[in-house]
């Protein structure tokens, strides 16, 4: 961006999101995996209707994170957490 030269053939691989892969990313993960699938997402983030480009980037990073992801990570990782110290207190406890 900005006139910085760029790998297209890497960058053009990155763009391309098929939520058809989330199975496939999660039969190739050694165990538990959990996959969820957010409407336009970008891979900033945030989400973005348009088609994907490296162009919108620059205003789409302006944007905050997407709420609902924040709070499906949230939730993912004080579950996780919680099931990991098999009963100790989770970050939730401590609000």
């Amino acid at each position: 961006m900005d006139g910085a030269r760029l790998n297209a053939k890497w960058h053009r691989e990155l763009l391309l999101n098929d939520p058809a892969d989330l199975p496939r990313i999660a039969e190739l993960v050694p165990g538990e995996v959990e996959t969820v699938l957010v409407p336009d997402l970008t891979h900033i983030l945030r989400r973005d209707e348009e088609p994907p480009s490296l162009s919108r980037y620059k205003k789409l990073v302006r944007r905050p994170v997407d709420a609902d992801t924040m709070r499906i990570v949230a939730e993912w990782v004080v579950a996780t957490v919680g099931r990991r110290t098999n009963g100790a207190p989770s970050v939730t406890d401590a609000a």
